[in-house]
C-alpha cells in the first residue's frame, strides 16, 4: 500500500527541478534589475548645486544689482551658478553658506534668480542667484565678515532618486 501512494506523489526528476528553480531565480533577478533601474530614474540625481560668490552687508546690493532685491535688514549672498543648473534653482530653496575665514555655516533662502545668463569669452555661461541670510550665528554677530568676502554655497534643490531617499542619503 505504501508503494502505491508513493507512485501517485512522484517527484519530477532532479534535473527538471533544477531547471525550474534556475528559471525562477533568473526571473526574480530580472525583475529586481528592472525595479532598481526604474527607481534610479524616478527623479534627477542632482540634490545639491554648488556655487561660489560673495557676501554683502544689508542694503549694499541695491547699487550693484539694480534689478535685485533691496533688503535693508539682512545680509545677502550673491553667487554665480552654472548655466546647466538653471532648471534646478527655484525661489525659496535653502542655501548652506560657508564664508571664508569663519568657522560655522550660515543658512540663506534664495530670493532672486537673474533672468539673463552671462557668457564669458571662455568657459560655461552662468547666472546670478541671491540669497538672504535669515539668521546670523553668534560667531558672525561678534565678528561679522568683511564686505565681499568669498563664500561657497550649496543650494538644496530637494531632488534626489527614490533609492537615495529611501536609504536616507
Amino acid at each position: 500500500m505504501t508503494t502505491g501512494s508513493t507512485r501517485l506523489r512522484r517527484r519530477p526528476p532532479r534535473t527538471k527541478r533544477i531547471r525550474i528553480i534556475t528559471r525562477a531565480r533568473l526571473l526574480i533577478a530580472l525583475m529586481v534589475i528592472v525595479v532598481v533601474a526604474a527607481i534610479l530614474q524616478v527623479t534627477p540625481a542632482t540634490r545639491w548645486v554648488i556655487a561660489a560668490g560673495d557676501i554683502h552687508r544689508p542694503g549694499s546690493l541695491k547699487d550693484q544689482l539694480a534689478a535685485g532685491p533691496t533688503d535693508q535688514e539682512h545680509w545677502m549672498v550673491r553667487v554665480t551658478v552654472r548655466e546647466r543648473d538653471q532648471g534646478n534653482i527655484e525661489l525659496g530653496q535653502t542655501m548652506r553658506i560657508d564664508v571664508s575665514a569663519h568657522p560655522s555655516t550660515l543658512e540663506a533662502t534664495v530670493i532672486y534668480i537673474a533672468e539673463t545668463i552671462e557668457r564669458p569669452a571662455t568657459g560655461d555661461g552662468f547666472f546670478i542667484v541671491i540669497g538672504r541670510v535669515d539668521h546670523m550665528t553668534d560667531a558672525y554677530l561678534n565678528h561679522p565678515p568683511k564686505q565681499g568676502a568669498t563664500v561657497d554655497a550649496s543650494i538644496d534643490t530637494g531632488r534626489t532618486t527614490l533609492l537615495r531617499r529611501l536609504l536616507g542619503f
